[in-house]
């Protein structure tokens, strides 16, 4: 499904996920350093990326490791926010 966003068109699954997106436009919830200055489909994205680094052999990516499961966390806790305001649960 293609809906018109602002003045460029995305393809959104449905309308509750338009929705969802503009409610996070709308309070500044994307991870995205151009949410903080437009509210247009550009900044709609969570596009902020741990800096490349390099580590010596036998060591993990422990530090970009962290920050994408911080980036996961911070996702998730935004949906379920958004969900607990807007749906209808019964109990």
């Amino acid at each position: 499904m293609a809906l018109k966003y602002g003045s460029e068109q995305i393809k959104f699954d449905c309308i509750k996920e338009k929705e969802y997106r503009d409610w996070c436009l709308q309070n500044t919830l994307f991870i995205n350093p151009l949410n903080d200055i437009t509210q247009e489909a550009i900044a709609a994205k969570d596009t902020l990326e741990f800096p490349n680094y390099i580590v010596e052999i036998g060591e993990g990516p422990f530090l970009s490791v962290a920050f994408s499961d911080i980036k996961n966390r911070f996702c998730k806790a935004r949906y379920l926010f958004y969900s607990g305001l807007h749906e209808k649960y019964p109990n």
